[in-house]
Parts: C-alpha cells; structure tokens; sequence
C-alpha cells in the first residue's frame, strides 16, 4: 500500500492564508471509482482534491458547475459527484435539482457558507451530504467513500 503526503489548507480561497498541516493519504480504496469534480476554483478542485483522490486509486473528472457541464453524468458512469458551492443562491441547487433528475449519483456538495438555511436548501433539493469550507482534506475523502459504500449497499470495511 502506497502512502502520498499532501497538504491539507485549510480550503480558504487563498492557499497561502491558511497553515498547513501534513495529511497522509492512503492508497488503494477508491480503486477503479470515478469522481466528477464540479468547481470553479482551481486550486481547490485541480490541485487539491483530484490529487487526492486520484491517490486513492479514483479517475477524476474535473468540470465547472455549470449546467452544460452536468450533462457530464449522461456521458460517463460516476460513482460520486462533488460540487462547489461559493455562493448558494438559487444558481447552485437549481444545479443540485437537474443533477438529481439525470441521475442517483450521490452528491457531495463544498459549501462556502455556514448559514443553515444554505444547508438545509442544499439537502432538501438533492445534495446527499455536504462539508464547509475550511474543511479537512481526510473528512471529505472519508465522506466520499463512506457515501458511495451507501449507494453501492456495502457494509463498511
């Protein structure tokens, strides 16, 4: 089993405000999984995340969270979605609620904000589950795996 170090950030939109702190990625449990990363920002999504998950044996997808770009889910099969949110608005889960129809992909959503209002709308028009922004590198790998396990009807482990 292959061991990669990255840094976890703290997610803030500039990588250099935030302490970093050394976050040990194990090999070898997404194998052969496909994620399709839907983000605007490229330092998050392009150098963080899909390296990431890239090391945990997943193919990464990396489109923006458009919804021309949502159209991704009826080209390939995903295992998992994950979609930024920087500013919930209706724009953001009018997107939630089109990938919801096309598809029971789970949905992960990085939510920028912390009100709940924002959660909750998220949840309620199709997300699956969420993390905040800054968020830890190792909970959103552990999220990721834990809902896709879910939908595929595996036990842990």
């Amino acid at each position: 089993m292959q061991s990669v170090v990255r840094e976890d950030t703290g997610w803030g939109n500039k990588l250099s405000s935030h302490s970093a702190k050394a976050v040990a990625l194990k090999d070898v449990q997404g194998m052969g999984r496909r994620l399709l990363l839907l983000s605007r920002n490229q330092t998050i999504g392009a150098e963080l995340i899909a390296p990431a998950f890239r090391s945990r044996g997943w193919e990464v997808f990396i489109s923006a969270p458009t919804s021309e770009d949502i159209k991704e889910v009826d080209k390939r099969i995903h295992d998992l979605v994950i979609m930024e949110i920087t500013r919930p608005g209706p724009e953001g889960y009018a997107l939630c609620e089109e990938l919801r129809r096309r598809s029971r992909i789970p949905l992960l959503l990085i939510v920028s904000a912390v009100a709940k209002k924002d959660i909750v709308e998220g949840l309620n028009r199709g997300a699956d589950a969420y993390v905040l922004e800054p968020f830890d590198l190792r909970e959103l790998l552990v999220r990721a795996e834990a809902l896709v396990r879910r939908a595929k009807g595996q036990n842990h482990g």
